[in-house]
Order: C-alpha cells, then structure tokens, then sequence
C-alpha cells in the first residue's frame, strides 16, 4: 500500500468537453485527510456541448451564483487550472502518493490528458502510474460500484469536485479495509 492517496473529482462541460473544475483530497494510511484544494474556472470559458454547458449550469451549485465553492479557488484560465492541479500531484507523488479517481473514464481520464498535453515534454512519463479506480476496486471488495452512496459531512454537495474527491476517498478506504471472501483484506 503507498503511503498517501491523492484521490480527485472533476467536473466537465459534458462528458467529453473540457475541465472547469477539479477537487482532490490527499489521505493517509490510516485514512486521516492531510491536504485538500482545488479550481475551477467558468463553464463558459473551455470547450463542450451546448447540452454539457446547461447540464453544469443546472446541476453545478457553484456555477449558478458568485459564490465557487468553499475551497475551489476561482481562476481565469483552464490550464492554469491544470498546472496547478498537476503541481499538486507532482508533490504528492514524490512522496510515495498514488493518484485515485472514481470512474475515470471519460472525464477524468481526459482532464488528466489535458494535463500532459499542456506540457508534455515535461509531462508525458510523469502521469499516475498506476491510477488508481475507485469504482473497481469497490466491485472487488463486493460492492456494487454504481450505487449512490450516502454522503457523510464534508462530501456535499454532489457535482462540487472537492466534496465528490472526499466522498471517493472514503469509499476507497472503506473498500481496501473490507475482507476478501474466504481471505482477509
């Protein structure tokens, strides 16, 4: 087991448009948070569809007022979002952290490529290895990895990428501390 899981959430126009918000949370071995942040930039400002600009509009509580969420700090610009975000995992993973998201397909997957695209002469071999998914791990431990879960303090509210970030690291934990059928964990 690695010494830290950084586990992230983002929020996209659409399922394939661009990142205009990411949250992660950075756990312990024994579960304890040590570190937490996040951006977000307009929904306006990166790439979608028209139907993934008004899904975030409606559902993103954040976007629909002045006010971003508490601990997303607002920027201008999507891939100063990115970098910052990058600078975060870089640090963690030079501490032993493996990167963790739950389902990470498609939004996920991409905002990371994004990330390497943005610099990848310096990027291209320094992306998470192995990354690390939420959802799978949960069906091994005999969860079913689609079902809603109940959120507990500081993981609300849905679609805030930091809150989502906390919920998925709880998750996780509670799956890698679950025995195995006819074994331990």
């Amino acid at each position: 087991m690695p010494p830290y899981f950084m586990v992230f959430g983002v929020e996209s126009v659409g399922l394939h448009g661009d990142a205009y918000a990411v949250g992660y949370a950075v756990i312990d071995a024994d579960g304890k948070e040590v570190e937490a942040g996040g951006w977000c930039v307009s929904p306006q400002l990166v790439r979608g569809t028209p139907e993934g600009l008004g899904w975030a509009t409606d559902n993103a509580w954040y976007v629909r007022g002045t006010d971003w969420g508490a601990g997303l700090a607002c920027l201008l610009c999507d891939r100063d979002m990115r970098g910052r975000f990058w600078s975060a995992w870089g640090r963690w993973k030079r501490k032993g952290a493996w990167l963790a998201a739950d389902v990470p397909w498609p939004v996920k997957s991409r905002f990371l490529s994004e990330c390497v695209l943005d610099n990848p002469w310096d990027r291209e071999l320094a992306g998470p290895y192995p990354l690390i998914d939420v959802a799978s791990v949960r069906l091994a431990a005999g969860y079913d990895p689609l079902a809603t879960e109940l959120r507990h303090p500081g993981e609300e509210p849905a679609h805030d990428p930091l809150a989502d970030a906390r919920q998925s690291a709880r998750l996780l934990l509670e799956a890698l501390a679950r025995p195995l059928p006819g074994g331990t964990p």
